[in-house]
């Protein structure tokens, strides 16, 4: 990197489109009125072009400078497009929140690098800024086709599908993706959502479009209900498909248990999975009133000998 220079200039005459602006975000209100008031303070960073100017660093700045309809001031830099990206991540480490948010940074110098050189950037860099477990699932996603990182990148899947979704085909992410896209999955749900049609699929040797068409998912789209709604159905519908026989106990139990505890205020939980067969009871008390409530619905269920109902299915049905 050689020639510095100070220069002046329009903001819209300056390219903001190099692929090494990672984080391309809108500058805050606060930037904006500080700029206003107190001026540019830090120049960014150009670079000269057939005559132009491209942006290396300081974006916001930059549309800060825009919106008040101010020139820019910047340093010229005559660098490589690697060179520029590896300025513009160190610019912006502070923006860096776990491995989802690297995520653009780690594919641009993905498609750049050697082997050699990406392994070396991989310990050398990346390995300071996450841990472990973030390093992993990073390593996981960049397996995949980089048509997907905008589900990331976008909030829609967490990372932690990672796993699941590189070991998935071209064809059968297309046929996911309106699934991905048209909601924001929380990080259990997006996981739980692509690891058991993956698991499904894998054990029935059925393309995803086959087993999303045989369990009647495409129409689930097209119902009036909210994303939440649409989501619990989806996972409903999976999770019977995945886990046929714990369903089914999980719904026997539910009828079960709302019989011999129905009009005590009390709930009979089983342990996850059916593990054991011990069972929690669970009241909801908030106030004396509650509480005296809560004691009577217990005498009632030991009275009724409910939970002997209860332990006797649990005989029967588990093993």
């Amino acid at each position: 990197m050689k020639d510095y220079r100070m220069i002046e200039l329009a903001a819209l005459s300056i390219d903001c489109s190099g692929p090494w602006l990672f984080w391309p975000e809108q500058p805050s209100e606060l930037l904006i009125r500080s700029i206003r008031d107190y001026g540019q303070l830090e120049p960014v960073l150009l670079q000269e072009f057939q005559g132009g100017y491209s942006l290396i660093s300081g974006l916001k700045r930059l549309r800060a400078c825009s919106a008040n309809d101010q020139n820019v001031l910047g340093i010229t830099l005559n660098c490589s497009e690697l060179e520029k990206g590896h300025i513009y991540l160190h610019s912006n480490l502070q923006r860096i929140s776990g491995a989802a948010s690297l995520l653009p940074a780690a594919r641009f110098f993905q498609k750049r690098l050697l082997q050699d050189e990406w392994s070396s950037f991989w310990h050398s860099e990346l390995s300071q800024l996450l841990n472990r477990k973030e390093l992993k699932l990073l390593d996981d996603w960049l397996r995949s086709d980089g048509d997907w990182d905008y589900l990331v990148c976008s909030g829609h899947i967490s990372l932690e599908t990672a796993p699941w979704i590189c070991g998935f085909s071209r064809r059968d992410l297309c046929a996911l993706e309106p699934f991905l896209s048209s909601m924001y999955w929380s990080r259990n749900n997006s996981v739980s959502f692509v690891k058991w049609i993956f698991e499904i699929a894998q054990s029935r040797d059925l393309t995803v479009q086959q087993f999303l068409e045989h369990c009647s998912l495409p129409e689930l789209l097209q119902e009036e209900i909210s994303p939440r709604d649409c989501q619990k159905k989806i996972l409903d519908l999976l999770r019977a498909e995945r886990f046929p026989n714990l369903y089914s106990l999980e719904a026997e139990f539910s009828r079960l248990q709302k019989e011999v505890a129905s009009g005590t205020g009390w709930k009979v939980i089983p342990e996850q999975n059916f593990e054991t067969d011990r069972l929690y009871l669970q009241a909801k008390v908030e106030g004396p009133a509650d509480l005296e409530s809560a004691v009577q619905g217990l005498g009632e269920i030991k009275d009724r000998g409910s939970l002997h109902r209860i332990w006797q299915w649990q005989k029967d049905n588990l093993d």
